[in-house]
Order: structure tokens, then C-alpha cells, then sequence
């Protein structure tokens, strides 16, 4: 213990002693081991961080067990090898950002928004009111390339035939000295038309403002290339991601309605016909209004300045 511990450099946050060799620095400052196993904030926060900083972020550390304890997970969604995951407990409104228990939970309060993106083109985004879902244009991109894919599998079929020739000219004619003419193996390279996904939280919350993760996406077999294998993958895809969005929105907000980009617009597009619709109400109201007290106006029941004021009143002016 001594002989890997600095007993004369000591934690400045529990006074521990702190380790002789590759030591968590906060503020040049090393910090122990256990304090070092606490560090669940985004990479780079603790480069600026002064020792008062770090203190106050062990005790929100500390009070946040309380959460942690509380958490049960009921969904989680994996990234892949190295991507890292997305664990949630809808049911206590809490989620985590890795699958390590120790690390900071969030509540619900604290998630703002997210948004999951295939390359650089939004497919879902929600928040507390709200959960948008838009209409991807891959599967017609994908489409587009039947054409490339039928020349590929053309040039395939010809690679093949001249293999098979080949080898059946070297079985019949061993004893010559045949030379075998090389043609290079033909290979789809056409780049895909969703090659990542993106998925990003928006936080509302002391030590995080935001984080995103990859999702590897959909790419074509460069031997074999297929419209159908390819958009039932991207469907197996994106039917996942919606369950995540979905999940996400309801830890935000139960009672979330989810629409498509062309259900907000038409609600946009009924909502100003609604507002123009009062409106053209309320002038209706005021002229009848007007033409009520010019009449009592006229007939001598109130004055020229009676009249002239009830006019700026019902115009607002």
C-alpha cells in the first residue's frame, strides 16, 4: 500500500493518500483513488474545476445516492462495442448515461430534449410537450441505386464465369505453362445513404449541458448487395430508435403526443386559422359596438364625449 501510496501528498478533498503514479489532478492537485472513483461528469469538466469546485461536486455526488438507490432499470439501449449505453427507470423517472450503478443518476427534470439523427438529418426529436417524428428519405434513396446494383451484380456474374473458366483451364492443361490474366474481384463501394446514427440529450442540469452517442448504421454488402437486405436492417434500425424515442418521451412527460413533422404543420396551419378566426370575431364585436353608441349618440342619449370615449376604448387607442 505504502509503496504505490503518497502518504505526504494527501487528498485534498477526504485526506487520503493519494497515489505515487498516475494520479487524478484537480487543479495540479492529485486526488485519491476513491475521490477519483466519483468522476461520473463529461470529459474535460474537471480541467476546470478549482479544489472548491470539486468539493462541492463529491458532496452532489453524495446526496445523489439517494437516486441511485431508488434506481430500477426497466430499458436500456446498447451502442455497441466501445459506444456505451442509455439505461432508464421510466417508472421512478431516472436514467443513467453508461450501465456502471455508481454513476450519476438524472431525473427526469433533468433531460431537456433529444434529438436521434441518421447522419445529419433529424428522425425523431422530443421534449417535455412533444415527440416529432420525420419522415426519412433513405429508403427512396435506396431505391435510386437498383440500377447500380444490377450493373454490380452483372460484373459479378462475369467475374465468376472467367474464375471458373480459369480454374478449369489450369485442371485440363496442368503440365503447361499457363498464365493465369488477373481480374481484380469486382466490390459495391457506394457509400450509404445512412451510414450513423446520432443520438443527443439536452440537459438541464449542474455539471451536464449535453452528450451524444453513435449508433453504427446501415451499409451494403460489398459482395452482394441487396435494396431488400438493406432497408430490412435499416427498418430493424429505426424501429429501435423510435422505441427509444418513445421511451424517452415518456420519462419526460407521460402523457406526450407524438405526431410527424406533417401533423405539426397542419396543427400550426389550424391553430393560426383558429387565431384569425377570433379575430375577425372581435372586430366584428367592436363594430357592432361602435354602431350601438353612435346610435344612442345620435338619438341623444349620450354626448359627442361620452361617444368619443367608449371609441378609443373599444379600438384601443
Amino acid at each position: 500500500m505504502g509503496l504505490f501510496s503518497n502518504n505526504k501528498k494527501l487528498c485534498p478533498v477526504c485526506g487520503n493518500p493519494t497515489p505515487r503514479l498516475l494520479a487524478t489532478k484537480i487543479q495540479d492537485t492529485p486526488i485519491c483513488k476513491e475521490c477519483d472513483k466519483k468522476i461520473y461528469l463529461p470529459k474535460g469538466r474537471t480541467d476546470r474545476m478549482t479544489i472548491d469546485d470539486f468539493k462541492q461536486y463529491i458532496q452532489f455526488y453524495e446526496d445523489n445516492q439517494a437516486l441511485r438507490d431508488q434506481f430500477e432499470e426497466n430499458y436500456s439501449f446498447n451502442f455497441g462495442l466501445f459506444g456505451g449505453d442509455l439505461v432508464l427507470d421510466i417508472f421512478h423517472g431516472l436514467f443513467r448515461v453508461n450501465c456502471d450503478k455508481d454513476s450519476l443518476a438524472f431525473q427526469a427534470d433533468n433531460l431537456k430534449s433529444f434529438r436521434i439523427l441518421e447522419d445529419s438529418r433529424v428522425l425523431f426529436e422530443g421534449n417535455h410537450q412533444e415527440l416529432k417524428h420525420y419522415d426519412s428519405k433513405v429508403p427512396e434513396k435506396v431505391k435510386q441505386l437498383e440500377p447500380q446494383i444490377a450493373q454490380f451484380q452483372m460484373q459479378m456474374r462475369e467475374y465468376e464465369m472467367f474464375e471458373r473458366l480459369e480454374r478449369m483451364h489450369e485442371e485440363n492443361n496442368k503440365d503447361d505453362n499457363h498464365y493465369h490474366e488477373y481480374h481484380p474481384r469486382p466490390s459495391f463501394d457506394v457509400a450509404s445513404p445512412a451510414d450513423t446514427f446520432h443520438v443527443e440529450l439536452t440537459f438541464d442540469h449542474p455539471y451536464w449541458d449535453n452528450i451524444m452517442w453513435d449508433w453504427t448504421g446501415v451499409s451494403f454488402d460489398s459482395d452482394s448487395p441487396s435494396v431488400e437486405a438493406f432497408l430490412s436492417c435499416y427498418e430493424d434500425k429505426t424501429e429501435s430508435l423510435h422505441t427509444l424515442a418513445l421511451n424517452l418521451a415518456h420519462l419526460m412527460n407521460p402523457n406526450v403526443k407524438e405526431m410527424t413533422a406533417g401533423e405539426k404543420k397542419q396543427a400550426a396551419k389550424q391553430e393560426t386559422g383558429s387565431l384569425e378566426e377570433q379575430k375577425q370575431s372581435s372586430e366584428s364585436d367592436t363594430i357592432e359596438q361602435l354602431q350601438k353608441y353612435k346610435g344612442l349618440l345620435d338619438a341623444g342619449v349620450i354626448t359627442e364625449e361620452e361617444f368619443a370615449a367608449k371609441k378609443k376604448q373599444l379600438l384601443g387607442i
